[in-house]
């Protein structure tokens, strides 16, 4: 069944284009997130609502993904594979290592990865399009929550270990950049409150350790 999303019934002209094209009868069902709310619906010159669907793709604790900058479409299968495993919220993030500079092209970066996004959360009917942030510091992670992140030189430490008892509102994951976290950044992080975890004994690539990362921890807090 087709999923659509929209910000009111009044349908998106992209939205009555998707319906024409994927040649959606007057009588034909399908779902669509407005505002937050999932429906199923039909469509006959105008939207009809005909109930309210409980959603069953979203995890009760958001998840939020600090990705440092990757180069070349590397960001842009992270973005992809993450929404599509159940991710919540992205911050791009500028570490000392980050390669990539995206400072002189930002506004056009941040179109592109919001579509990549959308595309990802309706090919896998997510009940949220997850929100896309501006790049942001290490000094602007919100450590209010919980912050995990996944590093190389840690031994003991997991995800699992990390996630007991946990009582925050959110989880925030941080992932490092091709070259890895600086130790300063890591001394920044831990002095934060973040939770230092390894992800095994091999040295993922910065793309593997987003995607591995945040599956493992939205499938322990299901």
């Amino acid at each position: 069944m087709h999923r659509f999303f929209d910000e009111s019934r009044e349908l998106s002209k992209e939205n009555l284009h998707h319906i024409k094209v994927l040649r959606i009868g007057k009588d034909e069902e399908f779902e669509i997130v407005i505002k937050d709310k999932l429906y199923l619906a039909k469509f006959d010159q105008e939207l009809e609502i005909l109930k309210e669907l409980k959603k069953t793709h979203e995890t009760k604790i958001p998840v939020i993904l600090y990705m440092a900058l990757v180069k070349g479409d590397k960001m842009e299968k992270i973005l992809s594979q993450a929404t599509e495993v159940g991710i919540s919220e992205f911050f791009p993030l500028k570490l000392k290592r980050s390669i990539s500079d995206i400072s002189a092209k930002e506004e056009k970066k941040l179109i592109r990865w919001n579509k990549i996004i959308e595309s990802a959360a309706k090919q896998s009917r997510r009940d949220i399009i997850p929100k896309l942030n501006k790049t942001v510091t290490i000094e602007e992670i919100d450590f209010e929550n919980l912050v995990i992140v996944p590093y190389e030189e840690a031994k003991e430490n997991t995800i699992r270990k990390a996630l007991e008892d946990v009582k925050t509102k959110k989880i925030s994951l941080v992932i490092g950049p091709e070259g890895g976290f600086e130790e300063e950044e890591i001394e920044y992080l831990k002095n934060k409150g973040a939770k230092i975890v390894t992800l095994g004994p091999g040295i993922l690539r910065a793309e593997t350790a987003a995607i591995v990362s945040s599956f493992t921890v939205i499938e322990e807090i299901r």
